[in-house]
Order: C-alpha cells, then sequence, then structure tokens
C-alpha cells in the first residue's frame, strides 16, 4: 500500500472517531445547546480544523443543529465563525446515540 492510501486510511479513521467523540460530548448534554468553541476544550486531542469538519458533516446529516449565539437563528457552521455558534442534538442525533440508526462515519 502506498504512503497517500495509508494516510488517507489514517485520516478517515480520524474522522470517523471525531465524529464518535463529539456525538458523545452532545449527549452528555442532550438537552441544552453547547457552544460550538467549548467542544474545543471538551476535545483537546482534536484539531481545530477536524472539529469544525466533523461538526460541518454532523449538522449536515441532521444529527445536530447549530444557530446564532446572539440571533438564536439557524446557521450553517460554514456560514460562521464557530465563536458565534451554538449547537445541540437533533431526535436523529438521538437515534444514532441510542443504536436505532447507523452511520459509518460515526463510530460511537
Amino acid at each position: 500500500m502506498d504512503k497517500e492510501k495509508q494516510m488517507q486510511l489514517i485520516e478517515t479513521g480520524n474522522f470517523k472517531d471525531n465524529n464518535g467523540s463529539i456525538m458523545r460530548v452532545f449527549n452528555m448534554i442532550a438537552h441544552k445547546y453547547f457552544k460550538i468553541k467549548d467542544i474545543m476544550y471538551a476535545l483537546p486531542f482534536v484539531s481545530e480544523k477536524d472539529v469544525i469538519k466533523s461538526m460541518d458533516y454532523l449538522c449536515d446529516e441532521g444529527y445536530l443543529m447549530s444557530r446564532t449565539i446572539l440571533t438564536k437563528e439557524p446557521a450553517a457552521i460554514s456560514d460562521y465563525s464557530y465563536d458565534d455558534l451554538e449547537a445541540k442534538l437533533t431526535a436523529k442525533g438521538i437515534r444514532l446515540l441510542e443504536c436505532a440508526i447507523d452511520d459509518p462515519l460515526v463510530n460511537l
């Protein structure tokens, strides 16, 4: 296996693990919004870039919903600074955490 393929496999594995870690953090506070910048503190072993990449995926898949902290209006992760956003679990996110549905890109 070439080096590029090996790096791709590592990155894919990290992405799945990061997604699972973020979902578990949200599970601890399931009924409340959580500032996205605080995810950085909760997961110090994950880079800022990787947290944002995972958060964007989890929101796009409908497992989390994000909104602006100031106006409380729905907002896409990719459209704002993460300092300005908060998110919480959706019903679909809870189903994923309870293993009622499966996502091959989320290691729980």
